[in-house]
C-alpha cells in the first residue's frame, strides 16, 4: 500500500482534507496508509526536531487522578541512554514531584515503570529481598539435601564394594 507522492500530491492532500474526505479516502485515492496521508497534514509535528522541541518540553502526567499534558517545562537534557540501567532504548521522563515536574531522569520503559512501582509501594523493595532471601534459602536447602543424598549414596557405594 506504499507509493512515492510527488510534491504536488503531498501539499494537496491538507486541501481535500478541508474539502472534507478522510485520512482513510485520501490515502486509498494515492495508495498510501492513512496514517501517511494525516502525517502530510501535519508535517511539523512529525518533523524531527519539532518531536525533539516537544520531548524536551511537555510532560504527561496525572494530577488527582487525571490524565494532564504538561507543556513548556525545561526538562534536563535527554542523554539517548537510560540513566539508570544505560541501555540505548526509548526513553520516557520520570518525574516525581508533581509541583516541579521539570526535575526527573530518562528513563526506559522497564527503568521507568520499577522507578514507579518503587514510589508508590516503597514496601515493595521489602517483599522483593524477602523474596529473595526466601529463594537463596530454599535452594541451600535443596543443594543439602542433594549433597546429603549424594554423600550417602557414596557411602552405600564405598560398603558394597570395599576392597
Amino acid at each position: 500500500m506504499k507509493s512515492k507522492l510527488t510534491q504536488g500530491q503531498k501539499s494537496f492532500i491538507p486541501k481535500l482534507r478541508e474539502l472534507g474526505l478522510t485520512y482513510e479516502e485520501i490515502g486509498k485515492l494515492y495508495g498510501v496508509a492513512k496514517e501517511t496521508a494525516y502525517r502530510y497534514c501535519f508535517p511539523d509535528k512529525h518533523n524531527a526536531s519539532a518531536r525533539k522541541h516537544l520531548r524536551s518540553s511537555t510532560l504527561g502526567t496525572t494530577i488527582n487522578g487525571k490524565h494532564v499534558l504538561l507543556r513548556g517545562l525545561k526538562k534536563r537534557l535527554h542523554p539517548g541512554d537510560c540513566e539508570l540501567c544505560g541501555k540505548r532504548r526509548r526513553l520516557s521522563y520520570h518525574h516525581w514531584d508533581d509541583t516541579n515536574p521539570s526535575i526527573g531522569l530518562w528513563l526506559c520503559f522497564g527503568c521507568h515503570m520499577l522507578a514507579e512501582r518503587l514510589e508508590k509501594q516503597p514496601e515493595f523493595v521489602e517483599s522483593y529481598n524477602s523474596l529473595k532471601d526466601k529463594a537463596k534459602a530454599e535452594q541451600v536447602e535443596l543443594m543439602d539435601a542433594e549433597f546429603q543424598r549424594m554423600r550417602r549414596s557414596l557411602d552405600l557405594h564405598k560398603k558394597t564394594y570395599s576392597y
